[in-house]
This record gives structure tokens, C-alpha cells and sequence, in this order.
């Protein structure tokens, strides 16, 4: 069991970003917008696909999650949609994280969720990093999308 260390500077990392956090559960309390350092950061639950042996089998067994920090520096300002900030008991399914450039090398970033829920990050360039913080655990649950 291996600890993911990944760091995004472009968009094409940002991708490979996002498909790792594919299917993150995270709290709303673990969102943290910090606007003196210019830092957000979520503490996630992600579904480790890597981890979780044979992706076609329904054996709980293989089923794995690790506790993972996701942080993304040099942001001006947050804005969240569809997501009620003073729950913070409130769990988010994270879906796909995405770059849109404004005027070169900044932008927005797009954190979505699911039910219509999103944090846009409006940011100087991207500059991201993605943590596992503990090792993995087992889960029931396989997500799984309709088709």
C-alpha cells in the first residue's frame, strides 16, 4: 500500500488530480478557505480505485478508502453553488475538478459534486497538491454511476 503524493502546475495535472479524487466523500467542515495565504484546502475520504484490487468485483473486501488532503495555493476567492455552508455535518460526492483559463495563467477551478453542488476557486495559475494521509481502510461501498 503506497501513499499518493501528486502535485498539479497545469491542467493536464489537474486531471490526473481529479481521477484520483473521483468519488471523494468530504464534510463540508473539512472545507477551508484561508484567504490571507491565498490556500484551500479539503480533507477528503477517496475511493482508491488503484487500491481496491479487481474494479469488477462486489466483494467488500477489495474496497478501499484512504483520508487524503487536497490543497490548492495562490487562490483569490472561493464561491460555493448549492451547498449549504452552515451544515457542516453536510457530506459532498465529489465528481470531477476541472481548469477554466481566464487571461493566462489564471482562472477558475471547478470542484463539482454531486446534486448540482460545486466550489468554484478562482485562482493566480493552478498550483495543487494532492496527499494521502493514512493508510488504507476497508469499505462496503463500490461507487458506481448510471450510465
Amino acid at each position: 500500500m503506497t501513499s499518493l503524493k501528486l502535485v498539479a502546475l497545469d491542467s493536464e495535472d489537474l486531471t490526473i488530480l481529479s481521477t484520483h479524487l473521483q468519488d471523494a466523500i468530504v464534510q463540508v467542515r473539512d472545507l477551508v478557505y484561508q484567504p490571507r495565504e491565498k490556500s484551500f484546502v479539503m480533507i477528503v475520504n477517496r475511493f482508491d480505485w488503484a487500491e481496491s484490487s479487481d474494479p469488477s468485483t462486489t466483494s467488500s473486501e477489495n474496497f478501499k478508502r484512504k483520508h487524503a488532503a487536497l490543497r490548492f495555493a495562490r487562490v483569490n476567492a472561493v464561491q460555493a453553488q448549492n451547498i449549504n455552508r452552515s451544515d457542516g455535518e453536510l457530506f459532498l460526492n465529489m465528481l470531477s475538478i476541472e481548469f477554466v483559463e481566464d487571461t493566462a495563467p489564471s482562472g477558475d477551478i471547478f470542484i463539482r459534486f454531486s446534486d448540482d453542488q460545486s466550489l468554484r476557486l478562482s485562482v493566480e495559475c493552478i498550483e495543487a497538491e494532492l496527499s494521502d494521509l493514512s493508510a488504507a481502510w476497508t469499505t462496503k461501498h463500490k461507487p458506481s454511476h448510471n450510465e
